[in-house]
Parts: C-alpha cells; sequence; structure tokens
C-alpha cells in the first residue's frame, strides 16, 4: 500500500481501490495541536 499527502488530505493507494481521507478522520487529536502551531 502507497501512502501519499496531497494538499490537507491523505490519499491511500490500494490494489482495489483509492481512499481519500481527511487528517481528522485518522488522527483527530492532533488537529488541535497543529491549529495550536498554525
Amino acid at each position: 500500500m502507497q501512502t501519499y499527502q496531497t494538499g490537507d488530505s491523505l490519499i491511500f493507494k490500494v490494489p482495489e481501490r483509492e481512499i481519500s481521507l481527511q487528517p481528522a478522520a485518522l488522527y483527530p487529536e492532533a488537529i488541535p495541536v497543529a491549529e495550536a502551531e498554525a
């Protein structure tokens, strides 16, 4: 599986399909930290 980041969304390349998720869906606890650093 390949994982690469484009803009503010994460793209997961898998044999069956391509899945696009927002970072918040994977790391909801990381969002407040990212906003604090911004």
